[in-house]
C-alpha cells in the first residue's frame, strides 16, 4: 500500500501482473488498471518565466518584460515565432481576440499580439496581480481593487466597474465603489503587497471559471459572482 495513492491491487495483462490501485466505484472498490506515464517530448530552461497561455496553436511565455510566442508543433515540439516587448514587467497575460492584456505594477495594458504594438491601458491604484477574460471584458485584480473593463474597442477600454474590496466585521466581502486612489489608498496597497497581509502572493491572489471571482483575502476565500456587473 502506498499513503499517497491508496492500496496496491494487481491487473492480469497477457499473464502478467500489473499493479493498479483501489478506488471507489459506486457503493464497492474497484481496482483501477494504471495510468500509462507521460513522455518528455522536450525541455526548455525559462529561468524567468511567471505564466504560460495558449491559443490554438501558439504558447505564450511571459517572461518580466518579454512575452516569448511559440508554436506547437506535430510533434509536440515548439517552434520559437515571435518576441513581444511589454512596456514595463507583467506580473500575468491574458489574451482577448487578436489582443495580449498585460497586468503590470501600473494598471492594464492592451498590445496586438501580433507584434506588440501597444494600443492603450488602464490605470488602477496599485500593481494589477491577475487579469482574466470574459467575452469582451478584462477582469483586473489589484491588491484591493476588483475592475472589469469592456474591451469591445480595444484602443478606447471602458470601464464597467471599480470596486474595492475589504472583509467586513461579519466575515463577509464588502465592495464599494473605487472613484480614485489618493495618499492614504496608495499608501495601503503598497504595504499590502509588500508585506501580504491583504491577500496570497503572485498568482495565488485570484481565480475565475466563467462567472464567478475567487478572491484571496486576508486568509479566506470570498467568490464574487459578476455576471450581474452593471455601471
Amino acid at each position: 500500500s502506498d499513503g499517497l495513492s491508496g492500496a496496491r491491487c494487481a491487473v492480469d495483462e497477457g499473464g502478467f501482473p500489473a499493479f493498479g490501485r483501489l478506488r471507489c466505484h459506486g457503493d464497492a472498490l474497484a481496482c483501477r488498471t494504471p495510468l500509462l506515464p507521460g513522455a518528455v517530448v522536450q525541455e526548455y530552461s525559462t529561468p524567468r518565466l511567471r505564466t504560460v497561455i495558449s491559443s490554438g496553436d501558439e504558447v505564450y511565455f511571459l517572461q518580466g518584460i518579454e512575452v516569448d510566442v511559440h508554436l506547437v508543433e506535430a510533434d509536440g515540439t515548439l517552434a520559437p515565432q515571435r518576441r513581444l516587448r511589454l512596456r514595463r514587467a507583467a506580473h500575468d497575460i491574458a489574451l482577448l481576440g487578436d489582443h495580449l492584456l498585460a497586468a503590470d505594477g501600473a494598471g492594464l495594458s492592451v498590445y496586438r499580439a501580433s507584434d506588440g504594438t501597444f494600443v492603450s491601458s488602464v490605470g488602477t491604484c496599485g500593481k494589477v496581480r491577475r487579469v482574466f477574460v470574459a467575452g469582451s471584458r478584462a477582469i483586473m485584480v489589484g491588491v484591493r481593487e476588483v475592475i472589469i473593463v469592456d474591451l469591445s474597442r480595444p484602443p478606447a477600454p471602458a470601464v464597467v466597474v471599480r470596486w474595492q474590496m475589504q472583509p467586513g466585521a461579519d466575515g463577509r466581502l464588502a465592495a464599494s465603489a473605487a472613484s480614485g486612489c489618493g495618499w492614504f489608498d496608495g499608501a495601503i496597497d503598497r504595504l499590502c503587497d509588500a508585506t501580504g497581509v491583504c491577500g496570497s502572493f503572485g498568482r495565488d491572489v485570484a481565480a475565475f471559471d466563467g462567472s464567478r471571482l475567487f478572491l484571496n483575502m486576508l486568509g479566506a476565500v470570498y467568490v464574487v459572482d459578476v455576471r450581474g456587473a452593471t455601471p
